[in-house]
């Protein structure tokens, strides 16, 4: 799988809105259905608040809100919305939630909308994107160090909220939202890679949203991501009747004086890699 910077990702959202053709709020709407449907495998029952923001990541959790109520689901929904202008499918977003459920948003500016999550309630963050080039600052650094103290289940929407998606993190650690799932969509972000992140990102789901195929193949890319969808057809089948002879005998040359730990661990992946049978050559 290759991976993108959040510009090349940008691109990808419009060569797939041209080639396919597809509208980029219907776009929008494929991303939070696929969302939805992972959120509710993984917390089928909760009390539901959800963050949003201005921007993209905003105008998902909105469409997030909307097919939540739609499970008839207990949903609070709080726009984050300082400058007055939200971004035009966010804006198309929030105008179809609030025509359906009129008063399931409520527009804050500041914490007191917040004093009221109970033990067991889940927020979804939708508060920024991948688009951050700034430092996180005011209300919205003021929330999510809100919510990083309370303690509770945080599902982020593409990317934790603060955390950079290439390069070094723009934001201090206090600024990032630590998130206890992070849903993504088509690509692992590369910052998800840089194990500084961890504690932000807790588990992470990576969900095709059908970005066409073509642009991914013309985008060109150094950086590339195994998994396990990759793997799964090169392993070889365990029949009945099979034995060591059958699947491959691998010779390894590992270790040195004083290292052979290194021998050790290397020969363990190779036979939990499925090798038959392993020779290893050590000092």
């Amino acid at each position: 799988m290759k991976l993108f910077t959040a510009p090349q990702i940008k691109e990808l959202d419009l060569y797939t809105i041209k080639h396919t053709p597809i509208t980029s709020i219907d776009l929008m709407e494929r991303a939070a259905k696929a969302f939805t449907h992972q959120f509710c495998q993984l917390y089928p029952h909760q009390t539901v608040h959800i963050i949003a923001g201005k921007g993209h990541n905003g105008g998902d959790a909105l469409a997030v809100a909307r097919l939540l109520l739609q499970q008839n689901r207990i949903v609070s929904t709080w726009l984050v919305n300082d400058s007055g202008e939200l971004s035009v499918d966010t804006q198309k977003n929030l105008d179809h939630l609030l025509l359906l459920f009129p008063k399931s948003c409520v527009l804050i500016d500041d914490l007191s909308k917040t004093e009221d999550l109970k033990v067991n309630d889940v927020i979804i963050d939708g508060l920024l994107g991948s688009g951050l080039n700034r430092p996180t600052e005011g209300l919205y650094l003021d929330i999510i160090t809100h919510i990083n103290a309370l303690n509770k289940l945080v599902v982020a929407i593409d990317v934790p909220s603060g955390l950079s998606t290439e390069g070094v993190n723009i934001n201090p650690p206090e600024a990032i939202l630590k998130a206890s799932q992070t849903v993504t969509f088509q690509f692992p972000k590369l910052s998800f890679l840089y194990p500084e992140n961890e504690p932000y990102l807790g588990h992470c789901y990576i969900l095709d949203i059908g970005l066409h195929p073509q642009g991914i193949q013309n985008t060109e890319t150094n950086d590339h991501y195994l998994h396990q969808n990759t793997i799964a057809p090169l392993l070889k089948n365990r029949t009945r009747f099979a034995h060591k002879g059958t699947f491959g005998h691998a010779l390894l040359f590992a270790g040195s004086k004083g290292k052979i730990g290194a021998a050790v661990l290397a020969s363990r992946a190779c036979i939990r890699g499925g090798v038959g049978l392993l020779t290893t050559q050590v000092p």
